[in-house]
């Protein structure tokens, strides 16, 4: 359906993309994570033919068509709600009327039906980016591109738009490339995950994820960032008995994946001198 072979792309003298290499099948879902200006944006961007690639090519057909949802939703100021929805559609030269009845239907799915005629400054940010979300499915898009499209939402808005967008996208069988740093959004909506490190894209197997996203150990109700801890034969006053599931190399490190009392799993870097045959306990490392 789309693939990118070796794009590269350079920003005020930096590589930000360095021969990204990609594909895309159709009703197929990716997530992409990194750090703020990492370059998955620019990544987006690219697809969706809002900017250029310095070298290498992104093959799709001319009949494949990308919608865009942004973290802070991009509507015109001039134009209504529901004429900011039909846009794509008047764009593509359907009929007025036609377009008007596939504006109203989508009003009515993200449950803003009555508010057509408003502008988008009279909207709350929540009720913007529902319109965005409108506009992007009305002209049923083949791909969704999305940038975050939740973070500035409350969690229950969030949920509902994730189980409106990811609901319509299996049923209409569109693919889609979610930008995301929320774990949860990762594990339930993704078929594929990748990690955009320094220009590099590269896919992550489910423990590279966990990983990822690991916030910490709770010990006396407060979390403690797990680079705090160290695995140790001796035990503290503070350390948690853990079990040995397995070593494994993630990123060039070698790390120890041990099992907290509460079932919690976690992965902490692997000390030399611990005998993984003797008990092992997670010790908060000395100030």
């Amino acid at each position: 359906m789309m693939e990118l072979r070796n794009v590269s792309k350079i920003f005020e003298g930096k590589m930000v993309l360095e021969n990204v290499n990609l594909s895309l099948k159709q009703g197929e879902v990716m997530t992409i994570l990194g750090k703020s200006g990492s370059g998955k944006s620019t990544l987006l961007q690219l697809i969706a033919d809002m900017a250029s690639v310095d070298s290498g090519e992104i093959h799709k057909s001319k009949e494949t068509m990308c919608a865009y949802i942004t973290q802070k939703p991009l509507l015109f100021s001039h134009m209504t709600v529901l004429q900011n929805i039909a846009f794509p559609l008047k764009c593509q030269g359907v009929g007025k009327k036609a377009r008007h009845e596939a504006a109203l239907k989508w009003l009515e799915k993200v449950e803003l039906f009555g508010l057509g005629n408003r502008f988008p400054y009279e909207l709350s940010g929540g009720q913007q980016q529902r319109v965005s979300i409108a506009r992007a499915f009305v002209y049923q898009p083949d791909v969704l591109l999305m940038d975050e499209p939740f973070a500035n939402l409350d969690v229950k808005l969030s949920r509902q738009l994730q189980h409106l967008i990811f609901n319509e996208m299996k049923q209409r069988n569109i693919a889609g490339i979610f930008v995301t740093h929320n774990y949860e959004e990762t594990k339930m909506y993704a078929d594929h995950t990748f990690l955009l490190q320094e220009g590099v894209l590269t896919k992550m197997s489910d423990e590279e994820v966990e990983l990822y996203f690991n916030e910490g150990i709770e010990i006396e109700g407060q979390i403690v960032g797990v680079s705090e801890w160290t695995l140790s034969n001796k035990p503290s006053d503070t350390s948690i008995p853990v079990r040995l599931e397995k070593e494994i190399k993630l990123y060039g490190v070698d790390f120890t994946v041990v099992t907290l009392p509460n079932g919690q799993m976690q992965f902490v870097k692997r000390q030399e001198e611990t005998n993984s045959a003797e008990p092992l306990y997670l010790v908060l490392k000395e100030e």
